[in-house]
């Protein structure tokens, strides 16, 4: 029991370590120029006239989700529990 509890917690410690590590990802590398020409779907247009929106926060966040189907699996688990005892 020690060991599951000892090896929860390092997970959880690697992926809270792993999220406040900034990578090239998280490095801001601009767009086009703003007078260059880009070829697109609907044909050529210059990339200074997109209007890109702002990302929107989820509204629920990613543990909130993840908590939710652990709890949905264990009880199914349960649940079933007295076909696999026959």
């Amino acid at each position: 029991m020690k060991q599951i509890v000892g090896i929860s917690l390092l997970l959880v410690g690697l992926g809270i370590w792993s999220c406040n590590v900034e990578g090239s990802a998280s490095q801001d590398r601009g767009g086009p120029p703003a007078f260059s020409w880009v070829r697109t779907a609907d044909g050529w247009e210059r990339a200074g006239e997109w209007r890109i929106e702002e990302p929107t926060l989820p509204r629920l966040h990613p543990v909130v989700v993840a908590a939710g189907q652990g709890l949905f699996s264990v009880l199914a688990l349960v649940a079933f529990a007295w076909r696999s005892a026959e």
